[in-house]
């Protein structure tokens, strides 16, 4: 009979036995609200001082929101339209009334915008912060739908427009902006009931504008004003907020020099909620 003999087992290493404590590494984790999580693409070009979107509306990636449900009123994740730029939580919003709260909608609409989430209003107060001036110049990026152009309807006022304030809103179809001075753009007309790529370049009086991708006629002087704040759906006191939707607001501030062409910013949209503006 064959025997086979194993090779002896190495020895075991020597182990250190004492009664120190383990050591323990403490590690200091940033408050979540000021640190939000951002999808991985498309991402914007550049770096936006402000950006909200509704693909990312709490900086949890809508794991706080309910489709058809109104945002709260009070400062919690859920009530936030959280600020994704590089102002950080100094520009969520927060706020509205009631019943002027923007409603989370998980798919916008239909068949369109790549099926991506909206924030809807029926025509009152929304969310809105103020913060310290940020001067001009500075690039808008909006993607917005007007339920009707009634009247003057508002989706965007910031800050005071006595001093640091800057708003967009239609005026009998047009586009119009303020921030000094307002400005009717008579070569570009919003319609009702579509979605549209909306961008201002707010640049005294080098201002620019475009809609959809087809630039205003010319330059205009929208004035020099500083914004102090933000308020999507327009503000207490304004008197003909928005009735409609937005699923995205960016903006980019500082040397025009470090921020991406208004042509970049609409391919950003485009490679996001489709190729065909209006839809």
């Amino acid at each position: 009979m064959a025997y086979v003999v194993a090779s002896p087992l190495p020895p075991l290493p020597a182990v250190n036995i004492s009664n120190s404590p383990p050591s323990t590494t403490v590690t200091t984790i940033t408050n979540y609200v000021d640190t939000p999580v951002v999808r991985g693409a498309p991402l914007p070009p550049g770096t936006p001082t402000l950006w909200y979107d509704m693909n990312n509306s709490d900086g949890f990636l809508n794991t706080t929101r309910v489709d058809g449900v109104r945002f709260s009123g009070t400062t919690s994740p859920d009530s936030q339209w959280s600020n994704l730029g590089s102002l950080g939580s100094a520009g969520n919003l927060y706020g509205g009334n009631s019943t002027g709260r923007p409603t989370f909608r998980l798919v916008g609409a239909a068949g369109k915008m790549n099926n991506m989430p909206a924030a809807s209003s029926t025509g009152t107060e929304a969310p809105s912060v103020t913060f310290t001036d940020i001067p001009q110049p500075m690039t808008y990026g909006f993607i917005l739908n007007f339920s009707s152009l009634a009247g003057t309807p508002v989706p965007y006022q910031g800050g005071s427009l006595g001093t640091d304030g800057h708003e967009i809103f239609s005026n009998s179809g047009n586009p119009e902006v303020f921030a000094g001075s307002f400005i009717q753009i008579s070569s570009l007309t919003f319609q009702a009931g579509k979605w549209h790529m909306f961008l201002w370049q707010a640049n005294g009086a080098s201002s620019l504008a475009r809609l959809d991708g087809v630039a205003a006629s010319s330059s205009f002087n929208s004035g020099s004003a500083a914004l102090g704040g933000a308020g999507l759906f327009a503000q207490a006191g304004v008197g003909n907020p928005m009735t409609g939707s937005i699923a995205e607001m960016i903006m980019y501030s500082g040397a025009l020099s470090t921020q991406p062409a208004m042509t970049d910013i609409e391919a950003y949209f485009k490679d996001k909620y489709g190729s065909g503006f209006p839809q």
